[in-house]
């Protein structure tokens, strides 16, 4: 008789990979949901962006979850995580220039 516990089982060890993989098909090669022109150059921006600071500072930035998915045996959760890290690290980055820029012109302007 078929052990009846294994399907469950096997279904709840699989599940953060089942979500992730949902969620890197979104995020990791969205044409071909039919983007719009301005959505290819964004997605098109973002893949050099992590390529080139990978390159530059790969300790610092993953690859994109693009290649990761491609070029790694890594679980999906996996993937998907150091994707994530690397968006936080960018917005971190991000955030902090415009600071920087913001902070140049109210010297500027006199505020500062």
């Amino acid at each position: 008789m078929p052990d009846i516990k294994a399907l469950p089982e096997y279904e709840s060890s699989r599940m953060p990979d089942i979500k992730a993989l949902v969620r890197l098909v979104q995020v990791s090669f969205p044409w071909q949901y039919s983007q719009s022109q301005l959505g290819r150059f964004l997605w098109a921006l973002n893949f050099f962006l992590r390529t080139a600071l990978n390159k530059v500072l790969p300790a610092v930035f993953h690859k994109h979850s693009f290649l990761m998915i491609q070029q790694s045996s890594s679980s999906y959760s996996s993937i998907l995580q150091a994707a994530n890290q690397t968006t936080q690290r960018l917005l971190a980055v991000g955030g902090l220039l415009l600071a920087l820029v913001g902070a140049k012109l109210a010297k500027a302007a006199g505020i500062l």
